[in-house]
């Protein structure tokens, strides 16, 4: 799971930001961390600090210390920004764009126009928070911290947008924060609520009808990366809990029937690659609440997309595009058959031309044409059409 904070930086100097990567304010999702719960023993195995949660690329600083503020219940850490110097091995003047990046990042923390960060975790223990005004938030009392990244949330858009334009000429730091949006949304985090019936019936478009766009929020997998007020019930994917009304509860023949479109059944998930991974982990802790085993992917291709999730304007459109498409090749094949004649054509021209600038040889009497017979005159006649290309063809 991932989180958004708020964070306070502090400048210690020589490089170093201190910042709260977690506290125990309620927080958009109506979760509470509680602080001392935090484990860190995997993460000092491999501390990173990385941008936007981007495993697969390099990080943007090295944390150098992390505890557990009790008195003020809150989770902070120290991130150490190597020079360009250090990183170009003292000949700053082949500094690539990553490391660009780190010495920009440093200065927008350092000068405060960026002040959030992205804690990736994984929740161990938690119950329902009884704060909670939509009924879907968790107090997670266990947690373990996998890493922390840059994340682009300031408090005043259009000063990080006024920054960027002078520290970052180039554009290069605005279009990772848009191509970064994308990477902390979509899959839906999971949460834990009360347990239906194991023979609970299930009926998805009947709790589709019946929600909100907020409820779908807690009784989905998956949403469209836009803002609150633009989503829409279409924008909402894998639907497993009941309603507001009956608590959200977790039913096991929805979770089982995502599962089974996110593997591929009924023409698949029509949601990113990139979501995938997360939502597949957000079902399977659903299962292991049942005591289920996720079932194993089958060999057979996953997510394919197929026909008979076409709508019918689309169905008619590939129909047309089908029509046009035997109109060219058909076209193609009179086209080739006409080079085909020209060749013939071409090629009978050069043999009478080379026949003509032989000629006969000295002293030989250049004898008389015989008269053409009629078979000769209807072969003549053959030739000569080879070159009518009429309108028609």
């Amino acid at each position: 799971m991932k989180k958004i904070v708020a964070t306070e930086t502090t400048d210690l100097g020589d490089r170093q930001i201190q910042f709260v990567i977690s506290n125990e304010a309620q927080d958009r999702d109506e979760d509470v961390m509680i602080a001392k719960g935090c484990d860190f023993s995997n993460f000092a195995k491999n501390p990173q600090f990385l941008g936007f949660h981007n495993y697969c690329d390099f990080p943007l600083g090295r944390p150098v210390k992390w505890w557990i503020d009790q008195k003020q219940k809150q989770v902070n850490a120290i991130v150490y920004f190597p020079t360009i110097e250090e990183l170009t091995g003292g000949k700053p003047q082949n500094a690539s764009e990553k490391v660009k990046l780190v010495d920009t990042t440093y200065f927008f923390y350092k000068n405060k126009l960026l002040n959030a960060v992205s804690i990736g975790f994984n929740p161990v223990e938690s119950t329902p928070n009884p704060e909670s005004k939509r009924g879907w938030g968790s107090i997670i009392s266990k947690w373990e911290l996998m890493e922390f990244s840059a994340v682009p949330v300031p408090s005043n858009q259009d000063a990080l947008a006024t920054a960027m334009k002078s520290y970052d000429p180039s554009g290069r730091m605005a279009k990772i924060f848009e191509e970064a949006r994308t990477m902390i949304k979509g899959a839906i985090p999971f949460k834990h609520f009360p347990l239906a019936d194991e023979d609970e019936a299930w009926d998805a478009g009947a709790v589709i009808k019946a929600s909100d766009t907020e409820d779908l929020a807690a009784i989905c997998a998956w949403k469209a990366d836009k803002e609150p007020e633009d989503l829409t019930k279409a924008d909402f994917k894998l639907p497993h809990h009941l309603g507001k009304a009956d608590g959200y509860k977790t039913v096991w023949k929805g979770v089982a029937a995502a599962m089974a479109v996110l593997r591929g059944s009924r023409g698949g998930a029509d949601i990113p690659e990139a979501d995938m991974d997360a939502v597949e982990k957000h079902l399977a802790k659903h299962y292991e609440e049942f005591g289920k085993d996720v079932p194993e992917k089958s060999g057979a291709p996953e997510r394919t997309k197929t026909g008979a999730r076409l709508s019918a304007h689309s169905l008619a459109a590939l129909d047309e595009i089908e029509k046009h498409h035997k109109a060219l090749k058909a076209g193609m094949d009179g086209m080739q058959k006409q080079m085909d004649m020209l060749s013939s054509a071409h090629e009978k021209m050069k043999a009478a031309i080379q026949n003509l600038r032989d000629g006969p040889t000295a002293g030989e009497e250049e004898e008389p044409p015989e008269p053409e017979s009629q078979d000769d005159q209807s072969e003549d006649d053959d030739d000569e059409s080879v070159l009518d290309i009429s309108d028609e063809d």
